[in-house]
């Protein structure tokens, strides 16, 4: 997402725009959708065509994009820096240095590539 993506939310004053609570939510919908997806692909895996074999790297988008969204709701809550700062996709960059183990580190930095490359 580019810097100036969200430009008109932050001008106008949307309250939604830092609102950790509507950034939970739509992480949660991601989530949600993305577990409908693989659900759909497990009841259909003894017939598989193109299109269900599809519904893996479209869940796999969904929740990474869900992982970023509950990242930067975390760090609405929780910081005193700029609140501008989630509208990037250097998401691990948002917190400080030990807070996240090297394995959350790697899994943030797929979300970050993966919702790169699909935006």
């Amino acid at each position: 997402m580019q810097h100036s993506s969200s430009l008109s939310w932050r001008k106008n004053g949307d309250d939604q725009a830092f609102d950790s609570e509507t950034w939970e939510f739509k992480a949660r919908q991601f989530r949600s959708s993305a577990e409908f997806l693989l659900r759909s692909f497990d009841s259909s895996v003894d017939n598989l065509t193109f299109e269900t074999i599809m519904l893996l790297p479209s869940a796999e988008f969904l929740m990474t994009l869900s992982i970023e969204l509950i990242s930067k709701a975390h760090y609405l809550k929780k910081t005193k820096r700029p609140k501008e700062d989630i509208y990037k996709h250097e998401v691990s960059e948002l917190f400080e240095s030990n807070f996240l183990s090297p394995k959350q580190l790697t899994l943030l930095r797929h979300c970050e590539r993966y919702v790169i490359w699909a935006g």
